[in-house]
């Protein structure tokens, strides 16, 4: 049976390229359900999700324990970020004004991450996502059909 199977390869490109989309996908996600004025804590778990899950899909091999720190950074700064976003849509729409010159807008950035009510949701959002990311990876551990050695052992064969 063995002359059926084929070699997975790597692909740590791809890997990073689905962490990166996993976080893009909690903040928009995570701006897009609050600027309907619902708090989108499931955003977090959704991306982190798409984070983990397409990194293991692409990166096989002792690496696989990066996607899971890459993907809780990122989309933690995801939810950071969609919730700076929300300020300033907020923001925007007070004073009249659009949200692409608030977005880099670096001293409303400064004020927003030292308050303490900027950080209500997003360390709700970032809990979550963080108990979802490790029962994710705790749920790739435990896959039977899930082959992380490197080493071809031939002794299980007989």
């Amino acid at each position: 049976m063995k002359e059926f199977q084929t070699e997975q390869k790597s692909n740590f490109f791809m890997g990073l390229i689905c962490v990166i989309g996993g976080a893009l996908v909690t903040c928009a996600l995570y701006f897009g359900i609050a600027r309907l004025g619902v708090f989108s804590f499931w955003a977090s778990a959704v991306g982190v999700t798409i984070s983990i899950l397409g990194y293991n899909h692409f990166v096989k091999g002792a690496s696989r324990s990066l996607g899971l720190v890459l993907g809780v950074i990122l989309n933690a700064i995801g939810i950071i970020y969609g919730e700076f976003l929300d300020l300033c849509a907020i923001i925007g729409k007070e004073y009249g004004m659009s949200i692409s010159e608030l977005m880099f807008d670096k001293n409303l950035l400064k004020e927003a991450l030292t308050e303490a009510s900027f950080w209500k949701y997003p360390a709700i959002g970032i809990a979550i996502m963080l108990f979802v990311a490790f029962q994710n990876r705790k749920a790739s551990f435990s896959d039977p059909n899930d082959n992380d050695d490197d080493d071809d052992d031939d002794d299980d064969d007989e």
